[in-house]
């Protein structure tokens, strides 16, 4: 199977859930797709899910060779730390990840810059930012 937008959202809500079997199955699921093809998805999965990398590395172990393969991670410390979304996005550019897995990491990020922004009390009530894949582009890539 080939991750796409509408799996890897489904597979945050699993993630989000409260039940940890989900949480569980959603990593289960993650180690089984063609991870070659899902790496930008997969990639934004480890980013953003909150689920640290030591279960990451215990339950995604196909994944997790993946990520050392490709220096994502480094696979020299015991724990590794949060990978920085500056390398999540070089990476990405440079695996030739799917469009729209990179589209929904800009999406991601752009949310997550948004809420320190609003944390920090900045008022962002003049404020928007679309990130978003123009369709016709996409469409001539494809």
């Amino acid at each position: 199977m080939v991750l796409t937008k509408e799996n890897t959202v489904n597979l945050f809500k699993m993630i989000a859930s409260e039940d940890q079997d989900n949480k569980y199955i959603a990593l289960k699921s993650i180690d089984e797709v063609n991870i070659d093809e899902s790496l930008g998805f997969i990639m934004l999965l480890y980013k953003f899910s909150g689920i640290s990398s030591s279960i990451w590395s215990q339950e995604c172990p196909k994944v997790w060779s993946k990520f050392k393969s490709i220096h994502l991670i480094d696979d020299k410390s015991p724990n590794p730390i949060s990978v920085s979304a500056s390398k999540v996005i070089r990476t990405m550019i440079a695996q030739h990840c799917n469009i729209e897995a990179l589209t929904m990491f800009l999406q991601l990020h752009n949310d997550s810059l948004l809420n320190v922004l609003k944390a920090w009390g900045y008022d962002l009530s003049d404020l928007e930012v679309h990130i978003k894949l123009k369709e016709k582009e996409h469409a001539e890539q494809s």
